[in-house]
């Protein structure tokens, strides 16, 4: 059995395996039962183990990072576990996407309430055509002070 990851991932490479799907196909022509038994795992204990804990999936359908929890010394449940909290966090990721990311820089100008004179100045017409701006520039010269 492999005492570390990599042990276990010079196994992999002498045995010609990839990461494997986590559907049992085979990787690189071994399929996921052979890189178990290869890796010094029982498949029907593991699959005992699995039953004992009411668990009725087959562990190779459990997929790469079973196996990896496993040759490196990690109980079954506590392996199931972990690739099951893995499957249900990217099941989550998948269901609610985050949500998107808006454009850098993207800023939302606050409509104004008061012009100033020099700011009406700088105003073009079709600025004044707006009815809201005309409005607000229309308020704000009666708060103007005479000069």
């Amino acid at each position: 059995m492999a005492k570390n990851a990599m042990d276990m991932k010079m196994f992999l490479e002498q045995e010609g395996a990839g990461v494997a799907p986590a559907n049992g196909a085979p990787v690189n022509g071994a399929p996921i039962g052979g890189i178990l038994e290869s890796a010094g795992l029982d498949m029907e204990a593991e699959k005992r183990a699995l039953l004992e804990m009411g668990i009725e999936e087959e562990p190779k359908n459990l997929g790469f990072s079973y196996i990896t929890l496993r040759t490196l010394g990690v109980n079954p449940q506590a392996a199931f576990k972990i690739v099951n909290a893995d499957r249900k966090r990217i099941e989550m990721s998948l269901l609610n996407p985050p949500p998107a990311i808006g454009k850098i820089n993207n800023k939302t100008v606050e409509p104004k309430s008061f012009y100033s004179p020099e700011e009406v100045d700088k105003l073009t017409q079709k600025d004044l055509a707006d009815a809201g701006i005309l409005e607000d520039v229309m308020k704000s010269m009666t708060q103007w002070k005479s000069s």
